[in-house]
């Protein structure tokens, strides 16, 4: 969203930031098919791919998406 506006268009910059969020909300428009979620795992990395899944907090966001990765220091390891 940043792209779309000049660094001193801040309002308009919030005002399509809070549309966006609507939009998610509500389930407006369905993204998760072209978004793919990338996860921390460190040294759990080969467990996670041998068995396919991976555990996190409750506490962290989610949001819909098709496809997942598994990355380690700081790089995309697996998709």
């Amino acid at each position: 969203m940043t792209v779309l506006f000049s660094e001193h268009e801040t309002e308009m910059k919030g005002w399509a930031e809070d549309y966006q969020t609507y939009c998610a909300d509500e389930n407006l428009f369905d993204t998760s098919k072209h978004t793919m979620r990338v996860v921390p795992c460190g040294d759990r990395f080969d467990l996670n791919l041998r068995y396919g899944v991976y555990f996190h907090p409750s506490g962290r966001s989610y949001s819909p998406h098709r496809y997942r990765s598994v990355s380690r220091q700081g790089g995309t390891g697996a998709y």
